[in-house]
């Protein structure tokens, strides 16, 4: 149940806003809370990252970190939920997960790789299914969740192993 969310309040469209109606000219009059949420929410491109800057469609595109600090507000600081820039979660990401892939292979394979192109050049070609297999067995939780934004920094350091470490085929399966 979500207090104080009353559908009854109606809003006027700010003058300069990005949503359009079917002529594509800004839309003009009032609307439920809802509606205007949600017709909001969906007219911003919510996959781009702080890095990328040119336009994927024609949907305007809204940064993590703003998304971030929408869900920090959101949330409000009683409950402890912060966002932390992505900058910080790939980073945190990398370290940790390349530690525990270069161990889980080190030890598999009679290692002593220091780094992951260093592990790439020692990993055996033929032993590429036991490589996925090791790879797979991975498992990552944040149980803090927030705004899912470690767990997309921890998918994207974990494909890029994969395909660092040349293990992308068409039989690629990653359950995330």
């Amino acid at each position: 149940e979500i207090s104080n969310l009353n559908n009854d309040l109606k809003l006027n469209y700010y003058k300069n806003t990005v949503l359009k109606d079917d002529k594509c000219k800004a839309k003009k009059g009032q609307v439920g809370l809802l509606e205007y949420l949600f017709e909001f929410l969906d007219s911003f491109d919510f996959g781009s990252d702080d890095e990328q800057s040119e336009i994927l469609s024609q949907k305007e595109l809204i940064s993590s970190s703003v998304l971030g600090n929408v869900f920090e507000k959101l949330n409000g600081y009683k409950e402890g939920s912060f966002y932390t820039p992505s900058f910080i979660t790939s980073y945190m990401c990398k370290e940790s997960i390349t530690k525990v892939v270069l161990d889980k292979f080190n030890a598999k394979f009679d290692l002593k790789a220091t780094d992951i192109s260093e592990l790439r050049r020692d990993l055996r070609k033929e032993d590429k299914n036991a490589q996925k297999e090791l790879l797979n067995s991975i498992k990552i939780c944040d149980p803090a969740v927030g705004s899912g934004h470690f767990l997309v920094s921890a998918l994207n350091v974990m494909l890029s192993i994969y395909d660092e470490l040349n293990l992308f085929d068409e039989e690629f399966y990653l359950e995330v």
